[in-house]
């Protein structure tokens, strides 16, 4: 059975969508305490929420056709949703409704167009090519995130490695000569000593300094008078 545009779309022009946007106006001039014309205008029972609602259902179960997940990839589910949660907003704070009106309307314009762009084959056909190419393409990027993340992961790795055989490699040395230190602070200041190290973690530096045999005291150290 083929759906009839009345029964999709939640407009059927934009002169509704600015008819509704004049009465949203002048409810916003009003005392903007009173909530119960907020609630029948945009409210979850009212006409405008309703239609909206069949919309977007409509549209997910089209496009869920054309390919499952597709719906969620396009600017649809995305501006369907705002518009959805502004009128739940100002159906609760109608004092806000002056402020998102610009908003409302220009997602209300938002849904016209996308009604056509879904009820239409030949748009919606060009609807999903974007779609997918969008998701293609996002894919391709994160995988060039995480190639580019595990290269730098890598190299820091690498760095990590050489920084600490060059540490180690001076601790012997230092400690064959009789050099001492029960702290981190007394190590950075041990002849040699390359600051470079002092890069790593304080715990990283604790850990290799332990493994060399440097006997650091345990605990906070007192503080000074």
């Amino acid at each position: 059975m083929t759906m009839k545009w009345e029964d999709f779309a939640a407009f059927g022009d934009v002169f509704e969508i600015e008819d509704l946007c004049d009465k949203l106006g002048e409810l916003a001039a009003t005392d903007p305490k009173i909530r119960d014309p907020a609630e029948r205008l945009t409210g979850e029972k009212s006409y405008l929420y309703e239609r909206i609602k069949i919309q977007a259902e409509a549209s997910e179960a089209i496009l869920e056709k054309e390919k499952p997940g597709l719906f969620r990839r396009t600017y649809l589910h995305d501006d369907l949703w705002r518009l959805s949660v502004l009128l739940y907003e100002v159906t609760e704070k109608p004092y806000r409704l002056a402020e998102v009106l610009p908003d409302i309307r220009e997602l209300l314009l938002k849904a016209l167009i996308a009604a056509h762009e879904v009820f239409d084959p030949h748009h919606r056909a060009a609807l999903v090519a974007k779609a997918e190419e969008a998701g293609r393409s996002s894919g391709v990027e994160a995988q060039r995130a995480a190639q580019s993340q595990q290269a730098k992961d890598a190299v820091s790795k690498r760095a990590d490695q050489l920084r600490k055989s060059a540490f180690m490699t001076w601790a012997k040395a230092a400690l064959d000569a009789g050099a001492t230190a029960r702290t981190v602070e007394e190590l950075q200041g041990l002849k040699d000593f390359d600051p470079s190290w002092s890069n790593s973690s304080l715990q990283t530096l604790k850990k290799w300094s332990r493994e060399a045999g440097f006997q650091f005291k345990r605990g906070r150290p007192s503080k000074k008078n």
